[in-house]
């Protein structure tokens, strides 16, 4: 599952989400608040040309608003309960924008009932979008662990701190989603790794990035090349690549 269709696939649970959650508050602004939820009703509701407009344009601006946030990103990255807040959060301005254009204006009977309709649109926003994007997440994860689907990954680092960690990685029971594809040495260092291809030294760390499509990198050098490890990150951060540092690195 590449990383495009993994996107279009949210976009589609997210469209269906708040397509569902709009219809069916639809039907509640349109029965419970200015009417009664019996066949008389409901007749007008599913003839009125706003049902269908809304359950295909309103998704469009969840998505909108779910893009400022940030939320079709690093899709293979996903923390559940990170996505949780950001889902919660993004809800609840959805809401509110959508209460002061478009609900603000409907004929009530007493001013409980715009609270009351609030909350309803949240939650019938808020369960769906949740329960979708936290199957398609689990799924995700679930790939991740059986080595499925995982991260272009090299290792800095040749010596025996780099083949402790290229064991513990490769030998997990459950991956972490590295896939290893092999290790820069630093002037001077002994190599002890045999497991993987040995890609050269810091002077092509540029060139193996862009033609492996590498996405992390892990520091795993040797105690000798410490006072290395701030020139070294100086340069990752400009790689755009995800950058981890063994403990105690700095000590």
């Amino acid at each position: 599952m590449n990383r495009k269709l993994l996107t279009i696939k949210y976009l589609i649970l997210d469209f269906l989400a708040a397509s569902l959650a709009w219809g069916l508050f639809f039907i509640y602004r349109k029965c419970f608040v200015n009417g009664a939820f019996n066949d008389y009703y409901m007749q007008f509701v599913w003839s009125d040309p706003k049902l269908y407009y809304g359950i295909l344009i309103i998704p469009l601006l969840w998505i909108s608003l779910y893009l400022v946030f940030g939320m079709y990103k690093g899709v293979y990255r996903k923390s559940r309960l990170r996505e949780f807040f950001k889902i919660l959060t993004a809800s609840a301005l959805g809401v509110l924008i959508l209460f002061f254009t478009l609900v603000i204006d409907d004929e009530v009977t007493a001013y409980q009932m715009y609270y009351q309709s609030i909350l309803v649109l949240f939650v019938l926003h808020f369960i769906p979008t949740s329960i979708f994007r936290f199957i398609l997440s689990s799924r995700i994860a679930k790939k991740i662990k059986n080595r499925i689907i995982g991260f272009e990954t090299i290792i800095i680092g040749g010596g025996p701190k780099a083949l402790t960690i290229y064991n513990q990685l490769s030998k997990a029971k459950k991956s972490e989603g590295h896939f290893i594809r092999g290790f820069l040495t630093l002037n001077g260092e002994d190599i002890a790794i045999e497991e993987i291809p040995h890609l050269g030294d810091m002077s092509q760390l540029n060139k193996v990035v862009m033609e492996k499509g590498v996405e992390e990198v892990i520091v795993a050098i040797e105690d000798d090349h410490k006072d290395d490890i701030p020139e070294l990150l100086t340069i990752l951060e400009g790689l755009n690549v995800v950058i981890k540092v063994l403990p105690n690195m700095y000590q």
